[in-house]
């Protein structure tokens, strides 16, 4: 008896409280990692492809690219998701494109600042445009 009201007493004191997760990852198969608020998130399903809207980023996944969604504290890393009314940055043919009068600082995946009229090789830019980062692929 005297051990059942100890074990009893040592698991009353043990913190009880639930993990509170603000971002849901979702891994893709390439490895690739987006986070999305979990605020306000809706997903929805059609013809194969996950979409995820919170009122504040938009993306879209085809199920077979998905290979596993979890929640966490913190997001991870920076996403390819765009932000609605956004136009988002490209590099096409080794130039970048941007939205006209958009305030634009491009970085190598090294951090290297680099001008935005450079001619990019392929590879991965973080590319800044009016106070947003986005990840962009040259290829």
């Amino acid at each position: 008896m005297r051990k059942l009201l100890t074990l009893l007493f040592v698991l009353s004191t043990l913190p009880c409280a639930a993990q509170s997760y603000d971002y849901l990852t979702l891994r893709q198969t390439n490895g690739e990692e987006t986070s999305f608020s979990s605020d306000k998130l809706k997903i929805t399903f059609d013809n194969g492809v996950m979409k995820f809207d919170n009122g504040v980023q938009t993306a879209s996944f085809p199920l077979g690219d998905v290979s596993k969604m979890f929640f966490a504290t913190t997001s991870t890393a920076i996403s390819n998701v765009f932000t609605k009314g956004s136009i988002a940055p490209a590099i096409r043919n080794g130039r970048l494109s941007v939205k006209s009068g958009a305030a634009v600082q491009v970085y190598s995946a090294d951090g290297r600042s680099l001008s935005p009229d450079a001619t990019f090789t392929p590879g991965i830019y973080l590319v800044k445009v009016n106070g947003q980062t986005f990840k962009v692929t040259a290829q």
